[in-house]
């Protein structure tokens, strides 16, 4: 698998182990539960702030790695952004990605949680359970679409699931390194350097950096939840899809 670097401070590199794992959380806490409170992410990693939840969180993510890699048949990929810290000049993990290579008839796009992890998040909280299931469906209902109506046409879809960038490390470029790495994926996955479609969720942060590298947007995610959960705050996403084809322009 190649290492693409993108600058002479910057490098992107597979996952390895558990210790990353830990700091893929951690960046997702350091910018979704603290810098933007993303209530969807906030949903899904409850009491995030305490150390039982942050643990609980790493665990997630490593049981989730685990599962990628002995289910997907590599079609997965968890990547890094090493970068020096500006507060030390150490080498640190400055941001994270995931990508997916979904084929409907291989990996189709979960329509819900499952019972277990629902009772993992909130145990014996059926409230709680019902509200984040409903968060969980109609963030990933347009593209389980997308990946279905292409596996019609025996298309898969290169799906962005997640990619963030810590706050200190925000405005160097790393994001769009994270996203480039995935683009050429899709190239080398694609017919005649044609590559597949790409998909991802957005959020007003990250929006302009999709749309920089040919993202165009769709829509936004609509939250379809109980009248009782109305009033909770939820997140503002936008749904962005890359045509089949498109150039990325180094």
């Amino acid at each position: 698998m190649p290492t693409y670097p993108p600058n002479r401070d910057v490098r992107i590199e597979l996952i390895q182990d558990e210790q990353d794992l830990r700091e893929n959380f951690a960046c997702q806490y350091e910018t979704f539960g603290q810098q933007t409170s993303n209530a969807f992410w906030l949903a899904m990693s409850p009491n995030a702030d305490t150390d039982a939840g942050f643990e609980a969180g790493v665990k997630s993510g490593q049981n989730n790695f685990k599962k990628q890699s002995a289910h997907n048949g590599g079609h997965s990929w968890y990547l890094k952004a090493i970068a020096p810290d500006p507060e030390t000049g150490k080498d640190t993990i400055a941001g994270i990605a995931t990508w997916t290579e979904n084929l409907h008839s291989r990996n189709p796009i979960p329509k819900e949680m499952n019972k277990e992890r629902l009772e993992k998040l909130y145990p014996g909280n059926e409230t709680e359970q019902r509200y984040v299931n409903q968060m969980f469906q109609s963030f990933l209902r347009r593209r389980g679409e997308l990946v279905e109506e292409a596996g019609k046409e025996g298309r898969a879809v290169m799906v962005l699931d997640i990619c963030v960038v810590r706050p200190r490390f925000q405005r160097r470029g790393i994001a769009s390194e994270l996203v480039k790495w995935g683009l050429r994926k899709a190239e080398e996955l694609g017919q005649n350097g044609q590559a597949i479609e790409c998909v991802t969720e957005a959020s007003p942060m990250g929006k302009p950096v999709y749309v920089k590298l040919g993202f165009e947007a769709e829509g936004e995610v609509v939250y379809k939840v109980d009248e009782e959960f109305q009033n909770r705050k939820r997140s503002v996403d936008t749904v962005l899809r890359r045509p089949v084809g498109t150039k990325l322009v180094e």
